[in-house]
């Protein structure tokens, strides 16, 4: 029996299953808001990540308002979804990002 370990986030939704398998998938997602803002994120659970930032837990979203899912791309890991997520920010070019948008996938080198 798996155990669910609740963190401490607002959140309702566990985060984790102790004991599950720890190669999980992990996915690189971007949401935009009305107004064509990105935010960048990763996350091992699409569903949940998704109903937490509805929910307003994630300060950045919450400001941004009016927010949809425009692009998420599954990866062999969360470590390496984690990773690209990083590269990603760090690039901070609006175009690039929009470009993987209208593409479909991440393609870094």
């Amino acid at each position: 029996m798996a155990l669910v370990v609740q963190s401490r986030r607002r959140s309702r939704l566990p985060d984790r299953i102790v004991g599950a398998d720890k190669k999980m998938k992990g996915y690189v997602y971007i949401l935009e808001n009305n107004s064509g803002r990105f935010y960048i994120g990763s996350t091992n659970n699409i569903k949940r990540r998704l109903q937490q930032h509805k929910l307003g837990h994630t300060q950045t979203t919450k400001n941004m308002g009016g927010i949809k899912l425009v692009f998420n791309q599954e990866f062999e890991s969360l470590g390496v979804a984690r990773k690209i997520e990083i590269r990603l920010k760090k690039l901070k070019r609006k175009d690039y990002i929009a470009k993987i948008v209208s593409n479909g996938y991440i393609k870094i080198n």
